[in-house]
């Protein structure tokens, strides 16, 4: 209540309504339908084998997205049995592109020196060096190209309490080993909620791959500590995921 007062700390995450059975994701107003003046909750369309050889197994999810609440007011409201919250990477880069010296640790690697035969970080790797469209104007060739380290891992939030909830973070992977993993230097992507076990993540990350997709093709524009006074483009493109075994499988597909 203090922070709400105070207009500190606010809440800039995008929100989305999970189905609760299959996991799809939805905007909260695509979940509502207009039925004879009052508003109901919408069933899960998604179709999970849209090609099986039995019809019946080409049905909707038709899982509620939304519950009705009555309020002490007596008005009823709909809400999302589950809620999934994704942070956009370029907000979170505009903020650390405003930080000191940011600009000028991420352009670093390209003076160090490497020994022949000697690998001491990922930029001493042959896919860093290679990385791209094309191997001879590759991606991280040029200044304000950026690549991230994705990471995804479940924890219990509270003591003594049985269930977990996963959090997806990332990195820039372009800044010093020393800087790379400081706080300030990583930045929350998603909160996976409690979905009674650890679900498949794949259309969690929907929201990550299509800002990516944008990042990657035509970057985008904004002020940092080196441009205070104008635009600068930015590209980002994911080059590594970090995690244990089993939640890579889960965040890569495999």
């Amino acid at each position: 209540m203090l922070y709400k007062n105070l207009g500190l700390k606010k809440d800039n995450f995008s929100k989305y309504v999970i189905c609760k059975k299959c996991f799809t994701l939805y905007n909260y107003e695509d979940c509502i339908i207009l039925i004879e003046g009052e508003t109901s909750s919408k069933k899960c369309s998604k179709v999970m084998f849209q090609n099986h050889r039995q019809i019946a197994r080409r049905n909707q999810c038709g899982e509620p997205l939304l519950k009705s609440v009555k309020l002490k007011s007596g008005d009823i409201k709909l809400y999302p049995y589950k809620t999934c919250c994704y942070k956009s990477v370029k907000e979170s880069l505009s903020t650390m592109a405003k930080q000191k010296n940011f600009e000028d640790k991420c352009e670093e690697w390209r003076q160090r020196r490497q020994e022949p035969g000697v690998m001491t970080d990922v930029y001493d790797g042959k896919f860093w060096k290679e990385f791209g469209e094309d191997k001879k104007q590759h991606f991280l060739k040029t200044e304000r190209n950026y690549s991230l380290m994705l990471n995804l891992d479940w924890f219990q939030p509270f003591e003594h309490v049985r269930y977990s909830v996963g959090v997806i973070c990332a990195v820039v992977l372009i800044l010093p080993r020393e800087e790379r993993f400081k706080l300030k230097n990583v930045f929350l992507v998603g909160i996976i909620p409690d979905m009674s076990g650890e679900p498949s993540v794949q259309t969690f990350i929907n929201p990550f791959v299509e800002e990516m997709k944008i990042t990657w093709s035509t970057g985008f524009s904004t002020q940092s500590h080196n441009n205070p006074k104008k635009d600068a483009t930015f590209k980002l493109a994911c080059l590594c995921v970090g995690c244990d075994i089993p939640a890579t499988r889960k965040l890569c597909g495999f």
